[in-house]
């Protein structure tokens, strides 16, 4: 049998074999394409992924939510996101000595097995005024610090930022506070600018060229459930842009 016949007697065998299974098929070079039918499975794969998730942005919240107008589904995902697979309060936090009432990665005295029981730190959950130390170099004069995410009193994130603001923070880097301009060109680096080539006008330290292939929902989603954390007002010496205007309670 020579190739051209080979290859039709295989084009011949795949073609029955989607028939027997039912699918669509088309033939193209030896390769089989299936119709939307597989498709259909996987969107319900990846529904059943996204309800989990939902289930365990729950489960891992560590504060109480003001959920009133907000989408139940988009706080779970928001909450997943934030929580789990961004580790957002790693950063957003005061620091490590802050961060948790019961760091899983200590031991519990006296014993020398069993360690804490994972317990987040709501009074600094996300209020920002982590120091990176030194940037860009040991020795700089500038410090960075990490943002307030939460809330102010209009019930808008990162102190009163609008959706869109978010998106584009999150797209592009942009810092919107402009804390730390480029510094003038032929000048010494201060305390309050990032010296050439960084670009003062976006974002040095956070995760911005990651976050930014995020989906729409995604960032929906950690929007509606930046909105709902509870707001607080951050107090780090000379880091005015931490402070909250927090609704009176």
């Amino acid at each position: 049998m020579n190739l051209e016949s080979k290859q039709s007697a295989m084009r011949r065998l795949l073609n029955s074999v989607a028939a027997a299974l039912g699918l669509a098929a088309i033939v193209v070079a030896g390769m089989l394409i299936t119709s939307s039918r597989g498709s259909a499975k996987n969107d319900n794969n990846t529904e059943q992924d996204e309800k989990l998730k939902i289930q365990i942005g729950f489960q891992v919240n560590p504060v109480t939510l003001n959920q009133a107008g907000k989408d139940h589904d988009l706080l779970g995902l928001g909450s997943y996101i934030v929580n789990v697979t961004g580790d957002c309060n790693g950063c957003h936090s005061a620091g490590p000595t802050t961060e948790y009432l019961g760091n899983p990665a200590l031991f519990a005295p006296p014993s020398l097995t069993v360690h804490q029981t994972k317990k987040v730190n709501p009074d600094t959950f996300l209020g920002g005024g982590r120091d990176f130390g030194a940037f860009p170099a040991p020795n700089s004069p500038l410090h960075i610090f990490s943002r307030n995410l939460t809330p102010d009193s209009t019930g808008r994130p990162e102190g009163g930022h609008s959706y869109s603001d978010f998106v584009q923070i999150m797209r592009t880097g942009i810092d919107f506070d402009g804390i730390h301009p480029t510094c003038p060109a032929g000048t010494a680096q201060t305390a309050s600018c990032v010296p050439y080539p960084f670009d003062g006008s976006l974002l040095q330290i956070m995760r911005w060229p990651s976050f930014q292939d995020m989906t729409d929902r995604e960032l929906r989603a950690i929007y509606e459930y930046l909105s709902a954390i509870p707001c607080i007002d951050t107090v780090v010496k000379d880091q005015p842009q931490l402070r909250n205007t927090c609704p009176a309670k």
